[in-house]
């Protein structure tokens, strides 16, 4: 009977020395002030939050009252934790589960667990379809910083533009075009470039997260911008990877004002890795400005961050590297295959006629990039050194609406061929924006082709 009794005493010691099961969210709230979760910088960075430049005091970059689960939690880091600790044990929405909590923030879910040591058990994981679905698709792995140069016919990318390339699981050199970015730019509807600086100084427009191919962005950046592009390639591991889309998830349908200088796309991309590696903090070495190049060289000076360094040169970059090596009279002949006046075949057999012949194929194809093939390209009547250069080329707008390919004017004796009249003016304004010509020389080439093409043309 006293052996029984030992036991049952002992029992009741050990259990009293078990720490009490955090079965709802006051015992979790009361573990997370214990252990100051509302002061740690990694909970400051998932809430976006600043010091005030004046004040000192934290406010969240965040200007939408939705991202946040606490009446206060834009300035209140512990009430916005215990907030949010309260609300991710909402009931299931069965009917609308992605609305759920757990759903619309799983970065900080997935930071809570982890501190907190919650399971499954304590906190039921809710079906999150959408997020689940976004997430498959990308299938990440790693993570490359993309710098596309400075533009200067856009006020918001004079100082050149980053992004994100997400890095998919098995991702080779020959597929890498098909992962997806993360970009946040301003969501602008000025038209001019006065309206949109000013609207931009002033954190007018918000800011808004994308996710595209990067083809496309390539695309846009390289190919019709003629924009260098550096891809570096960062170290985070397939985990932290994850985070960062949790919490790119969470910001992408949130409000931020968008100013050029600061809280820019820049900016935003450095939060989004500081959220990745709780630590890092690559944020914080730009308290007033955050130029493109300048974050790009912060991100390179952290030891050990970047692992690989790959240069894409833009459409005009290699074109203009290619006119280098021509002389004067090889290019002229060059030219005149590009535009259809001379057979390849006239370049005769030489090493040089390799060189010349690459280079009228990328002179063509970088024409037809520009303005869109068959019909104008909007791209390039949106570029004001072009507009500036070639003021005509703005009447080519009344004719959007009408363009359906080639056409036979009404007047016309004989066919007009368009896709001729769109190359000669492509290849014009291409050689003048990639310096391979001087604009008036572009100019009076243009107009020559032009008489010598459709000059038996009664329009």
């Amino acid at each position: 009977m006293r052996t029984l009794l030992a036991l049952g005493a002992a029992l009741c010691l050990a259990a009293a020395a078990l720490p009490a099961r955090a079965d709802g969210p006051g015992d979790l709230q009361a573990r997370a002030r214990s252990l100051q979760l509302a002061d740690d910088p990694a909970w400051a960075d998932l809430l976006q939050y600043e010091p005030h430049p004046l004040t000192r005091r934290l406010r969240s970059l965040a200007d939408d009252p939705g991202f946040f689960n606490a009446p206060d939690g834009a300035s209140n880091p512990a009430a916005e934790l215990d907030a949010t600790l309260a609300r991710l044990f909402d009931p299931a929405r069965p009917d609308d589960p992605d609305s759920h909590p757990q759903c619309r923030f799983p970065a900080r879910l997935h930071w809570l667990r982890t501190r907190l040591g919650m399971s499954t058990a304590t906190l039921p994981a809710q079906p999150c379809p959408r997020l689940e679905a976004w997430m498959a698709e990308i299938n990440p792995a790693g993570v490359t910083l993309v710098f596309p140069s400075a533009y200067v016919n856009s006020p918001a990318s004079m100082f050149g533009h980053t992004l994100l390339r997400i890095d998919a699981v098995g991702q080779t050199e020959a597929t890498r075009l098909l992962a997806y970015t993360i970009n946040y730019a301003a969501k602008a509807d000025a038209s001019d470039g006065f309206s949109f600086a000013l609207k931009g100084l002033t954190g007018l427009y918000p800011g808004m997260l994308s996710s595209s191919p990067y083809y496309v962005k390539v695309r846009e950046y390289s190919d019709m911008e003629s924009r260098d592009v550096w891809e570096y390639q960062l170290n985070l591991s397939t985990a932290e990877t994850r985070q960062l889309l949790r919490h790119a998830w969470e910001i992408g349908a949130t409000r931020f004002d968008y100013w050029f200088f600061d809280e820019n796309c820049s900016y935003m991309i450095l939060r989004l890795l500081d959220v990745a590696r709780p630590g890092l903090r690559v944020s914080q070495r730009f308290p007033l400005t955050a130029i493109p190049v300048d974050t790009v060289k912060g991100v390179v000076d952290v030891p050990g961050l970047v692992t690989d360094i790959t240069f894409r040169p833009a459409g005009g970059t290699e074109l203009a590297h290619r006119a280098s090596r021509l002389p004067p009279d090889a290019m002229a002949a060059a030219i005149a295959v590009a535009d259809g006046r001379q057979t390849p075949a006239s370049l005769g057999t030489a090493p040089l006629a390799i060189e010349q012949l690459e280079f009228a194929d990328r002179l063509v194809s970088s024409a037809a990039t520009l303005l869109g093939g068959v019909s104008p390209c909007r791209k390039s009547y949106d570029n004001y050194e072009i507009l500036n250069t070639f003021p005509w080329l703005n009447l080519a707008k009344d004719g959007f609406g009408l363009a359906h390919g080639r056409r036979t004017p009404e007047f016309s004796t004989q066919p007009f061929d368009e896709r001729s009249f769109l190359s000669i003016i492509g290849m014009a304004v291409k050689n003048a924006y990639s310096q391979v010509m001087t604009p008036e020389d572009a100019l009076n080439y243009a107009q020559k082709l032009y008489d010598e093409q459709f000059s038996r043309t009664n329009i």
